[in-house]
């Protein structure tokens, strides 16, 4: 949306949308595990779940936080993110000690096809086996500009059109100005 404005004697004309995520389109997009749900099987009180994700970076996760007394461990599966010893890491162990937590990225297998997934994933805890069962939807997602560099909407043409109409506007004066 174009306006034309006269303010204080100068003109300027203004071509930026209304919102910043409006200022570009885009034709990024992603597969992304979208309504991710998540249970212990059985249930134990003392591995904490936490469902997350990130459209920017197309992932979503689960973490499972280690409130227990002893490690627990990943059976047929890997961490893809993890906090041990107080460090944040990428290349993750399987073993995950009281006090740090593990997270999985979804989907873990390499099966893209759209729609309704479940996974079983196996733990070890105190030589007791855990099933984390989770449920998700592929789905494609639009991740649009707002993601990328482009993220607060006030660059490429839109920016370059309002800096033309300020530097026009310094010269374009109203007679006896």
């Amino acid at each position: 949306m174009c306006r034309l404005t006269i303010f204080t004697g100068s003109v300027i004309l203004c071509c930026l949308p209304l919102s910043p995520a409006l200022a570009c389109l885009s034709d990024d997009g992603c597969l992304m595990a979208e309504n991710l749900r998540a249970e212990l099987e059985p249930a134990e009180a003392c591995i904490i779940l936490r469902i997350d994700s990130e459209v920017c970076d197309c992932q979503s996760w689960v973490s499972l936080e280690n409130n227990c007394s002893v490690n627990f461990k990943a059976q047929d599966f890997t961490f893809g993110k993890c906090m041990i010893d107080g460090q944040v890491k990428i290349d993750c162990p399987t073993v995950i000690s009281p006090g740090s937590w593990g997270s999985v990225f979804f989907p873990t297998s390499e099966s893209f096809a759209l729609g309704a997934h479940e996974e079983n994933l196996h733990l070890a805890l105190s030589g007791n086996e855990i099933i984390l069962a989770v449920n998700y939807d592929l789905a494609e997602v639009e991740t649009g500009c707002a993601c990328g560099r482009q993220a607060q909407g006030w660059s490429g043409p839109g920016l370059a059109l309002l800096l033309a109409a300020l530097m026009l506007s310094l010269r374009v004066r109203r007679p006896g100005c």
